[in-house]
């Protein structure tokens, strides 16, 4: 989905991409093609050896490497880079754009290798095509849930952070009673009262892949989904460590709330399980922390393409603090996304940060329309959005009825724009169907005509 936003905008992009071997049946990585993109040309075409990099590129060896030691890139590529750069602009971000065959390069930290020796704000295309909603910063619901006690990840997040959401309603959940402590005053923080025991229930497979019911099985998210229904929240916050696998990263929520060892089935949650909890809170955006006093401090690579995944998932930021340090960046991060602007784009190299670029041009100074480089594409982004997707007048009128829990038209909205992404990605496809392209876009347009008619006729009946 990268593909489109760089086809449909005009983006500065750094393109990363494997290159592979071919001498066996399956194509092992030998390197990292790099190339800089501006808007009406390509600056730099480079090629990275794995001595370069420093690290392997299979995803165990990534999370051995960041565990280990932080990697460098060889400072002569840094000059090259730069040089690419010079005619970019310079209140614009450069972005991080992961082109197929990507294999596991976005576990690497980019933004710690390149910043700040590169000097722009440096972002991650999401693989959603689908923009964020427009949200008003003090009407901004957050649910913090932070499985780890006593980490300075959440007494951080609580002080530093919470305090530039004016008017934000934030919901906390964690079994840390010193947690309340840490709160800034003048801000909208509600602590849950943890359960004191476990309910009994039959856990399923942690694969990510594997298919979920109505209810996740770790304790955490039942909880978060209990004490919010049936009301809904727009930002999830996560302070949680990770496991990685060959293929795939799975966070791990510890312990129960009510304080008991989760088994291995229970404790680790999917990509597939925590969607699942997002898309019935209404969630469309997500950041997690990885507390710095988890010892050894492995998992950090299964955490990056976990949060990889979310970005082809979620319409909103994602945003990843591996290892959670100061909250500063975290915190001028959250100012830039979730509040008005004009703000100036912060500089990040402790986050990853993956949004819309539709986003960033709202936030900055600008106030003429995003630059396009093709106008067809963008048109059809922006157009599945019209057809495809719920009219923002009815996502602020169900949002705002007192009278009508809004749950189900965010959690629809947000199933929607999950649907309308790959739609998008069908029509770039050379192999996809026009037929039944324009299929799906007929049903789409009709469920989400069918929701919006619901909600209109309810405030009629009034």
């Amino acid at each position: 989905m990268p593909v489109l936003l760089n086809r449909a905008y005009a983006l500065t992009a750094i393109g990363a991409s494997l290159q592979l071997t071919g001498e066996e049946d399956v194509p092992e990585p030998r390197g990292v093609h790099v190339e800089v993109d501006l808007p009406d040309d390509v600056r730099l075409q480079h090629d990275l050896t794995l001595a370069d990099l420093g690290l392997p590129l299979d995803l165990r060896g990534i999370d051995k490497a960041l565990a280990d030691r932080l990697p460098g890139l060889p400072p002569a590529w840094h000059t090259e880079l730069l040089r690419a750069l010079e005619p970019a602009p310079r209140d614009q971000p450069v972005w991080l754009d992961f082109r197929r065959p990507f294999g596991h390069l976005p576990a690497i930290p980019w933004e710690r290798l390149l910043l700040p020796q590169l000097g722009f704000p440096l972002l991650r295309l999401p693989f959603s095509a689908v923009p964020p909603p427009d949200v008003p910063a003090d009407d901004l619901r957050v649910a913090v849930c932070a499985p780890w006690s006593g980490t300075t990840a959440l007494r951080d997040y609580l002080g530093t952070v919470v305090q530039i959401l004016p008017g934000a309603r934030v919901d906390v959940f964690t079994a840390d009673r010193e947690a309340v402590d840490w709160v800034a005053p003048g801000t909208m923080v509600r602590f849950h009262e943890p359960p004191t025991e476990d309910e009994l229930f039959e856990p399923t497979s942690p694969s990510p892949d594997a298919p979920v019911d109505s209810r996740p099985d770790n304790p955490w998210l039942r909880w978060m989904l209990d004490e919010i229904a049936p009301g809904t929240v727009d930002v999830v916050h996560l302070i949680c460590s990770a496991r990685v696998s060959e293929n795939y990263g799975l966070l791990d929520f510890g312990a129960s709330p009510a304080g008991v060892d989760s088994p291995r089935a229970i404790r680790l949650v999917s990509v597939a399980q925590l969607l699942a909890c997002l898309t019935e809170l209404g969630a469309w955006s997500l950041s997690v922390a990885m507390p710095e006093s988890r010892a050894p401090r492995r998992g950090e690579a299964g955490l990056r393409i976990f949060m990889h995944r979310m970005t082809g998932l979620l319409s909103g930021p994602v945003i990843l603090h591996a290892p959670a340090g100061p909250a500063t960046e975290l915190a001028a991060a959250y100012r830039f996304l979730y509040t008005p602007g004009p703000h100036q784009l912060p500089m990040t190299p402790t986050l990853m940060v993956a949004c819309h670029p539709l986003l960033v041009q709202s936030r900055t100074a600008s106030t003429s329309p995003a630059p396009r480089k093709d106008d067809v594409t963008a048109e059809r982004i922006e157009s599945a959005l019209r057809d495809c997707t719920l009219d923002a007048g009815v996502l602020r009128q169900a949002r705002r009825d007192p009278t009508e829990p809004s749950a189900w038209v965010a959690s629809s909205q947000r199933i929607l724009e999950r649907w309308t992404s790959n739609l998008l990605g069908t029509e770039v496809d050379p192999a996809g169907s026009d037929t039944a392209s324009r299929g799906v876009t007929d049903a789409l347009s009709f469920i989400s005509r069918s929701i919006e008619s619901s909600v209109r006729g309810k405030r009629d009946d009034r």
